[in-house]
């Protein structure tokens, strides 16, 4: 077998052959340009836990906080001033988890409805005083083999907690299988997919949730996905 055959059928693999048939459209189209794309996102919602992933007495170096503009924590963050003003003009808070003042993971919340900045999408969380949509969770390439990833949301849950909010809601990639794997390890549960083909100006959403299907050539219309969070949260809620 060739090496093209051979992540060809990896590739089949692991997404199954209708998101891996998706994911090739995507890549040719990606050729085409930057605002070329098609994206399928699956919708989940993540349960809040109050009980912790890494025992409290473990890594007494690592500290938390949510910065605002400005401060020097998001300069080290792979993101452009833009991207920064954009998000901080919504109703959102960024957490960072850092390791001896070294930025280590990041993760943001946003309170309420939330802009979507890869596809035109307004997100709508739902109930919004018991859930929150939670969106760009990184790690620094180098921590992705530590625990930094169960470490920030351990203090993500506690502070998420102590606001009462019950679940946090978000897009993961249908092509990313990794995510959706750690995802499902903290009890994500699927509520809806969508899938959005851009070709420029045109951008068409089909959806197996409210509104289904959404054609527009407008950057000024999107289509509103409104998600609504389960009635419990589950276990040790």
């Amino acid at each position: 077998m060739t090496s093209i055959g051979f992540r060809l059928k990896r590739l089949f693999s692991e997404l199954g052959a209708f998101d891996a048939a998706l994911y090739l459209i995507g890549r040719v189209l990606r050729l085409f340009g930057s605002r070329t794309a098609l994206y399928r996102y699956i919708l989940v919602a993540q349960p809040i836990h109050p009980h912790r992933r890494v025992r409290a007495g473990q890594g007494s170096t690592w500290t938390f906080k949510e910065p605002g503009l400005g401060d020097s924590a998001l300069e080290r963050m792979p993101l452009t001033q833009e991207v920064l003003d954009y998000r901080f003009a919504q109703p959102v808070f960024c957490l960072c988890a850092l390791k001896e003042e070294e930025l280590v993971a990041y993760v943001w919340f946003c309170r309420g409805a939330y802009e979507e900045d890869e596809v035109r999408c307004l997100f709508v969380p739902e109930p919004g005083d018991k859930a929150v949509w939670d969106f760009d969770m990184y790690v620094v390439p180098r921590y992705r083999f530590s625990r930094a990833f169960a470490r920030l949301w351990d203090e993500a849950n506690r502070k998420l907690g102590a606001m009462g909010y019950q679940w946090t809601l978000s897009r993961i990639s249908a092509f990313n299988p990794g995510s959706l794997a750690s995802h499902r390890r903290m009890g994500a549960r699927k509520l809806a997919s969508a899938v959005f083909l851009v070709l420029g100006p045109f951008q068409a959403t089909v959806a197996n949730v409210s509104p289904f299907i959404h054609i527009s050539f407008s950057s000024r219309s999107r289509p509103v996905i409104r998600l609504r969070a389960p009635d419990s949260a589950g276990p040790g809620n």
